[in-house]
């Protein structure tokens, strides 16, 4: 997508550079500019902006302008296919139905790579082409896919030929780590008050109904109430309000205020 606050993003981005690293030229498709086109241009890797809405909403109106929008993007990859000629196209989701599409019609591989269990992308087509019909879209329009945990893998050679699917997880840019960890920074223990020798739990996510902080929340407290000195901390962008306000009743209702901190 275009703001790396997404893990998808992020591994998608990490995965890009480490191509490059070892020889690949890889060319970028985005739908909009971004954190993502800016990490692009930071590493003097070429790309392209096709504008592309997803999962916004599963009512019909929606699915079926999903499935308009799709014909248009089609279009756009074909001729930048045309012009640029790639030897392999890799989908960094199972939404990217144009993708598949354009790949399926210039006879070019391509790689899904899959980030959620098979149930879970299925609700993208769920309520229009069925399960099915999903099951269809995947098998036909791909040459490998690729499932980001065992779980995810599993979950697609249930309904896929297992042959074709390979686990692979995701990587860290050990660089960018390095370079945080030479970085200045505070004691967090000394920073929320905590003793030095304190137990500190941290989670770290984008907090969002996908991520369910509200669980980690209530889990804390099942701890806390048997060890006084474990204490809690969720380290991620507070992206969507709902599951904001969620995590924050359970905090109050958990009276977990000086034990669990939201950084």
């Amino acid at each position: 997508h275009s703001d790396l606050k997404n893990g998808v993003d992020k591994t998608t981005c990490t995965l890009i550079s480490a191509l490059k690293k070892l020889g690949i030229k890889p060319y970028a498709v985005v739908p909009s500019v971004g954190d993502v086109t800016e990490f692009l241009k930071t590493h003097q890797i070429p790309y392209s902006i096709i504008p592309y809405a997803c999962c916004k909403s599963s009512a019909e109106r929606a699915q079926l302008q999903f499935y308009a929008e799709s014909a248009v993007q089609q279009d756009a990859l074909l001729n930048l296919i045309d012009e640029i000629s790639p030897d392999v196209i890799h989908l960094n989701t199972g939404h990217l139905l144009y993708a598949g599409l354009a790949a399926a019609r210039r006879k070019i591989p391509a790689i899904w790579h899959i980030h959620s269990p098979f149930q879970e992308d299925l609700s993208r087509y769920d309520s229009s082409i069925g399960r099915d019909g999903y099951i269809w879209l995947l098998e036909k329009l791909s040459s490998q896919i690729i499932g980001v945990s065992d779980d995810v893998s599993h979950s697609l050679a249930e309904v896929l030929p297992p042959d074709r699917i390979n686990t692979l997880y995701n990587g860290i840019d050990i660089e960018a780590l390095e370079c945080a960890a030479s970085s200045p920074t505070t004691n967090i223990r000394s920073e929320l008050g905590l003793a030095s020798d304190a137990n500190l739990v941290i989670g770290v996510g984008r907090i969002s109904a996908q991520k369910d902080f509200a669980a980690f929340a209530r889990i804390a407290g099942a701890i806390a109430a048997q060890r006084s000195d474990i204490f809690f901390a969720i380290a991620g962008p507070k992206q969507e309000q709902e599951a904001i306000k969620l995590l924050e009743n359970e905090v109050a209702r958990l009276q977990l205020q000086d034990r669990l901190f939201i950084l």
